[in-house]
């Protein structure tokens, strides 16, 4: 019995000693593989929440401006559509660029909506 508890404890030291060289060998490249994770998580989330904050501001600002057309603040409406198409995200600039238009024909100024109107149908950038 005591010949097995040797070999038992030979075979015990065997297997650290080996475990602590694949760790002396792969650990810093293990270590760095998480950490690389980690940052790339955290790059990843942090970019989600800044675009999907530009995306709310941008939508809370439409809203704001179609509330202004619906309540017939029709040159409110267009300042906050034309402030929307320079500052806005994604494809709120598009609808803000569309909606002042119709809010200009609705004002009476058809002329002028349909040369917006042209003006987005000529846009190649859309």
């Amino acid at each position: 019995m005591s010949d097995d508890s040797f070999i038992r404890e030979v075979n015990e030291e065997i297997r650290r000693e080996q475990a602590q060289a694949l760790w002396d060998r792969f650990g810093p490249a293990i270590l760095g593989l998480a950490i690389l994770i980690v940052l790339g998580t955290a790059a990843v989330v942090g970019y989600r929440y800044w675009d999907e904050s530009r995306a709310n501001r941008s939508g809370d600002a439409f809203s704001q401006a179609l509330k202004l057309a619906n309540d017939g603040k029709n040159d409110e409406a267009i300042a906050a559509l034309d402030q929307l198409e320079k500052d806005g995200y994604g494809a709120y600039p598009l609808l803000a660029r569309m909606r002042a238009a119709t809010v200009k024909a609705d004002k009476g100024d058809v002329d002028g909506a349909v040369k917006d109107f042209d003006e987005v149908a000529a846009d190649n950038a859309i």
